[in-house]
């Protein structure tokens, strides 16, 4: 609950007229009109503009709050769930995406079926530090602080502070 409203705070809740620009290219299954979906550039990869999006869309008051809205921000969300996007290029399967689906999935969690929870949780795990703690050896500087960020979003999401714990200490070991 304090996640959402500081995500709804002045600073980070999403202009009104950015919101129905995204809702305009919404389409009724989810996608967007104008992703590629099929693009697997390993650097700006064509699927981004989805997750950001559907981020975008939950962190407006009006949507949240708008059973229409968010029954249309919903659509896209479990369309990233059903695809399960991946790339060539680890970094957007390991942290971009599940510290992107996070966020979203945090600010929708009131909204969703035990099954899309269960199934969010399965993708942010994949950027989780402790479900593999191994990266806490080989991700350095903003990857591991991008991993400890996905790590919290994953402890909240089981509502379990002890997975917290560790990915907090290496990050002020990574910070001190």
């Amino acid at each position: 609950a304090q996640f959402r409203r500081m995500m709804l705070s002045r600073g980070f809740e999403t202009p009104e007229e950015e919101c129905a620009a995204i809702l305009a290219k919404l389409t009724a299954d989810g996608s967007f009109a104008d992703v590629d979906y099929a693009d697997k550039q390993p650097n700006y990869w064509g699927v981004i503009p989805h997750f950001e999006r559907t981020m975008a869309l939950f962190q407006n008051r009006r949507v949240q709050n708008t059973p229409e809205l968010r029954e249309r921000a919903l659509t896209a969300l479990r369309f990233w769930l059903a695809s399960d996007f991946q790339n060539p290029n680890w970094w957007h399967n390991e942290i971009g995406q599940p510290k992107r689906l996070g966020v979203a999935v945090l600010l929708a969690e009131p909204w969703l079926t035990a099954a899309e929870h269960a199934r969010a949780v399965e993708i942010i795990r994949r950027g989780s530090l402790y479900v593999h703690p191994e990266r806490y050896h080989v991700w350095f500087g903003a990857n591991l602080l991008w991993g400890v960020t996905t790590t919290l979003y994953h402890a909240m999401l089981e509502n379990d502070p002890a997975i917290a714990q560790e990915a907090l200490h290496h990050a002020e070991g990574e910070c001190y």
